[in-house]
């Protein structure tokens, strides 16, 4: 977005003339989040779901507003909830891998990683995320096919070839 701030205006404008439609809440909160303004996302988002609880869209969002501000354990009771809404997203189950695996929750990580590959096998940063779980149990025969495939889906991907060779290292 070439002006930010304008678009963040125009969207706050929509939202107060219909304060009703959830739709212009959840644009103008992924707006805001994606302009690091999480506080007021998160509330944009609640305004959302008040409106309609059953959007996984706005639960996602909020869940990663709130993992933005550190706040792991709601971020990751919203991510279930949008998870209850769209059972299998692999997004959802991909978000909720990376969110137990800041908390250095390795193993409940791994689990919602391979979720989210046994879906979605072409997700190489899930790929990577069980690799970096196992690693960090310092289990490299495990981890090592998973960084291998995550390397394979995307050869380019110079992070990929950087972290195998930490675990090599």
């Amino acid at each position: 977005i070439e002006n930010p701030d304008r678009s963040i205006q125009f969207l706050k404008k929509l939202c107060k003339q219909n304060p009703y439609s959830e739709q212009n809440w959840i644009s103008y909160g992924i707006l805001l989040y994606y302009t690091d303004n999480f506080f007021d996302a998160i509330t944009s988002f609640e305004l959302a779901i008040a409106i309609s609880e059953d959007n996984p869209t706005a639960h996602l969002y909020r869940a990663q507003a709130l993992i933005a501000l550190e706040n792991y354990s709601e971020g990751i009771e919203a991510l279930h909830e949008a998870n209850k809404l769209d059972p299998g997203e692999p997004l959802v189950l991909f978000f909720l891998g990376q969110a137990y695996e800041k908390q250095g929750n390795w193993i409940t990580a791994a689990i919602y990683y391979k979720d989210c590959i046994h879906i979605d096998q072409f997700n190489s940063d899930a790929w990577l995320g069980v690799a970096m779980c196992y690693f960090e149990q310092d289990d490299f025969h495990s981890a090592e096919p998973y960084i291998k495939k995550a390397i394979e889906l995307e050869p380019e991907n110079v992070h990929f070839s950087l972290a195998y060779a930490e675990m090599l290292y």
